[in-house]
């Protein structure tokens, strides 16, 4: 397992103090510094491959840029593997990631990131988002002046729930139909050699769950 390098770490290599360190990381401070003392930071830290720890940055007041991943089950490969994505999704953008598992409790989902930690829930389908509304109601919270719901698929459920499910709609007559065109290509072809991806046009449906911004 890789340790970690810690800013100190980087202070000692470049043989500068620790706020050197920091002035060269932060993008909002512009003070006069000798470029020298700059790009020895900057070796530093690409030899040691340092990683600013972005969730300490925020919580000394420089913004929050912290992405929280609840995964259902964390011992399931597939989540395992998003994660590790994700991560390097984050790191890239400069963004921290939190991640926990909820044990696929829908209460421990809500509740995984500090229940005040976050504003709106993107639900990997409509029945989820169905139970995460129910979760968030039954714990005395309102939809969506404390939580935005949204779900994923546009069930027929979705337009009668209380209050009515924002949610991602897919062509469903589209999906069924190429479905259909495919196995019967393939009937009178043959399997092809090569796996082919179909993609397939979604669309945002605006309801009554999600909060407006501004």
């Amino acid at each position: 397992m890789r340790t970690r390098v810690t800013i100190r770490d980087v202070a000692k290599k470049a043989g500068v103090s620790v706020s050197t360190v920091s002035r060269v990381l932060s993008p909002q401070v512009n003070d006069y510094m000798r470029e020298e003392t700059r790009k020895k930071v900057l070796k530093a830290i690409k030899e040691l491959d340092y990683r600013p720890d972005i969730r300490a940055q925020s919580l000394r007041g420089r913004g929050t840029r912290i992405i929280g991943l609840v995964m259902p089950d964390a011992l399931n490969p597939f989540y395992q593997e998003l994660a590790y994505v994700l991560e390097e999704v984050c790191y890239r953008e400069k963004y921290g990631l939190l991640v926990c598992s909820s044990k696929n409790s829908i209460t421990r989902e809500l509740a995984g990131k500090s229940s005040d930690g976050f504003t709106a829930v993107f639900c990997l389908n409509d029945l989820v988002a169905l139970g995460a509304m129910r979760a968030v109601q039954e714990d005395g919270r309102n939809i969506p002046s404390d939580y935005s719901i949204v779900g994923f698929d546009n069930i027929s459920l979705s337009s009668v729930s209380n209050p009515p499910l924002t949610t991602i709609a897919q062509p469903t007559k589209q999906i069924a139909q190429g479905a259909f065109r495919t196995i019967k290509r393939w009937k009178k072809q043959g399997l092809p050699k090569k796996k082919k991806h179909r993609f397939w046009d979604t669309k945002l449906i605006v309801r009554e769950s999600c909060r407006k911004i501004g």
